[in-house]
């Protein structure tokens, strides 16, 4: 069992980890302008392994979190409850109750008025009882859809002020603004004119949808290590895969829209410290046992939006014009991907004192 103390020392580096990929573009971009192709490689490896990561996470580790079915302890066999998933407690209280209301009354002396009365009532709750799962799949899919509404409504800020860049979401994997930033030939003068000018809407999205972003990172990382180490390892290895293009793509953004260089690196810091909210929220949450599975499952929905319908179709065009870059995304989905499995497979051999 992982103690209040670890989940916050261990949650807290790892945020802390996830947070410094927001100051990246201080000493990335710069390096871009001198090495451009040792940068497209990183680039392009790192955007495959957040793939592999992150869909293998979701799948391998918070959808079984989240329904029940993931086991933490030296192995599967182990007779300890209270290393069992929350849910998992949950579906087996509700099935020994179920067992001893059809069970037990058979051996009491009830009347048979009250025979009948207990029948009925366990054949109404059979019949309009709803399990865990399917609540729990639900707010999964909500996190699929939340995150769409967010993207959609970007873009429609994006095309009502009129901005001349690629269509912004929320995870904004594009490497067309950070290719901008290193051909500009602007002056500074020009640059620090330029960021005097009114913020745009579109700047504002940015930070208010990382915000958000990284809020729920900080939910997901603080549920992980309030449950097992390695689970909050691996969602922190998933989680600065993403993290990393991620936030070049929003410092691109916010200076081709007009911020200077330091109000960008501080404006994308100040929206990712909102990952430490999220989590200094999410572990006093977390100790409930019943409110993890819910906290698994709409991450799940996140990592699942972010790594299939954002990443990986910006993978297929990049990768369909360049083999080589089609070499470096799969040798990063491949990567990612094994990490997790491995972590998943050895989860209950590996002891973290």
């Amino acid at each position: 069992m992982v103690t209040e103390a670890e989940a916050y020392g261990y949650g807290a580096l790892a945020n802390l980890i996830c947070c410094a990929c927001s100051l990246a573009g201080a000493f990335i971009i710069p390096f871009a302008k001198r090495h451009k192709t040792a940068y497209d490689v990183v680039l392009s490896v790192f955007m495959g392994l957040a793939v592999g990561a992150l869909a293998s996470d979701a799948i391998l580790h918070l959808v079984p979190e989240a329904l029940g079915l993931h086991h933490h302890g030296p192995s599967p066999s182990s007779k300890t409850n209270d290393t069992h998933s929350p849910s998992r407690d949950i579906h087996h209280h509700r099935k020994r109750d179920t067992h001893v209301h059809q069970g037990n009354h058979v051996d009491h002396d009830h009347h048979p008025a009250d025979q009948h009365q207990d029948h009925d009532s366990v054949h109404i709750e059979k019949e309009h009882h709803v399990e865990p799962y399917i609540w729990y799949c639900m707010v999964l899919l909500l996190g699929v859809y939340i995150f769409y509404l967010v993207e959609m409504a970007m873009v429609h800020v994006q095309r009502k002020v009129g901005s001349e860049t690629s269509p912004v979401t929320l995870t904004a994997f594009n490497t067309q603004p950070v290719d901008a930033i290193i051909k500009e030939k602007e002056g500074e003068e020009q640059r620090n004119a330029r960021g005097r000018k009114t913020v745009s809407p579109l700047v504002i999205m940015i930070i208010v949808g990382d915000g958000l972003h990284n809020f729920t990172d900080g939910l997901a990382i603080a549920a992980s290590f309030s449950t097992s180490i390695l689970e909050g390892i691996a969602i922190t290895i998933a989680i600065f895969c993403h993290e990393l293009p991620q936030e070049l793509g929003d410092f691109a953004i916010l200076i081709n829209e007009g911020l200077t260089f330091k109000k960008a690196l501080i404006a994308n810091l100040f929206s990712s410290l909102t990952a430490f909210v999220g989590f200094f929220i999410g572990v006093p949450i977390s100790s409930d046992l019943a409110a993890r599975p819910w906290i698994f499952s709409i991450t799940a929905g996140m990592f699942l939006y972010i790594s299939l319908v954002d990443m990986l179709p910006s993978l297929i065009k990049n990768g369909s014009t360049n083999t080589k870059t089609l070499i470096y995304h799969n040798i990063g989905i491949l990567l990612g991907a094994l990490v997790i499995i491995l972590l998943a497979i050895f989860e209950s051999k590996i002891d973290i004192v």
